[in-house]
């Protein structure tokens, strides 16, 4: 009778230990899929699009009633590329809605940094979570001065630490010289004064001054809001947007 009963124990419990492990893998499915994770579980951040795009870092941040998601990449492609008025399309999880956002700059050469932005209206995600969004980048390759009409479209993925919302996530900053023909250095292109370029809020962009030719670099000077967080006598400098503003290098 003893033996019977430990038998029907073992049964009973070999029995619910099987059920509770299917409960536990269910669960944990579940958990997976809906996105509960602990932090210390999330992914590195990383972005990725094509190494003829290559991608340098990506931004997700939500104020609690939208989002914004950024993107800023190197254009490698061997050529200029243009950007059609919706340059990046944004797709979050399984809504099947695409969010569309500008480009900058509209005419990229060859090596310029590009900064993607598009607002996600309505989609909220919460701060200090993870953001997996994946997008297209849409453009134009141009040959020569002329950029025909044909479009073509690269796929990239993201993932990272959702951040709070910042009203400016990118801002335009006028590049000046104060003699003609003179140019700023960003990245490797140098542009000639009166660009406009787009600079991340609050992030550092190192600028070069390159005088023309006979003539030295003097200075930087600032307006608006950018500031430098080298000294401005130094013909290399890092300069900081936290708002729409100007940089002047001064060459004697």
């Amino acid at each position: 009778m003893h033996q019977m009963k430990a038998q029907s124990t073992v049964e009973f419990l070999t029995t619910y230990a099987w059920a509770m492990t299917i409960i536990a893998l269910f669960i944990a499915v579940v958990l997976v899929v809906v996105g509960f994770k602990s932090p210390a579980s999330y992914t590195p951040a990383s972005c990725y699009i094509t190494p003829n795009l290559q991608c340098q870092s990506a931004l997700f941040q939500s104020n609690g009633a939208s989002s914004d998601f950024v993107i800023i990449f190197l254009n490698n492609l061997g050529t200029a590329i243009s950007f059609p008025t919706n340059g990046i399309g944004v797709m979050i999880g399984f809504s099947g809605t695409t969010y569309t956002g500008l480009c900058y700059p509209t005419n990229a050469p060859v090596g310029a940094t590009v900064i993607c932005n598009a607002t996600l209206a309505g989609f909220v995600s919460s701060v200090g979570g993870q953001a997996n969004p994946n997008f297209a980048i849409y453009y134009h390759i141009c040959d020569g001065t002329t950029c025909p009409s044909s479009v073509y479209n690269t796929s990239g993925f993201a993932t990272g630490i959702v951040s709070p919302y910042k009203a400016n996530v990118i801002d335009k900053v006028t590049l000046d010289t104060s003699l003609s023909g003179g140019k700023i250095d960003i990245g490797g292109i140098t542009y000639p004064s009166g660009t406009v370029v787009y600079m991340i809020n609050g992030q550092k962009t190192q600028l070069y001054a390159v005088p023309p030719a006979g003539h030295t670099f003097n200075s930087w000077v600032a307006t608006g809001g950018v500031t430098f967080s080298t000294s401005n006598t130094l013909q290399t400098t890092n300069a900081t947007a936290n708002a729409a503003g100007t940089v002047n290098a001064l060459m004697t």
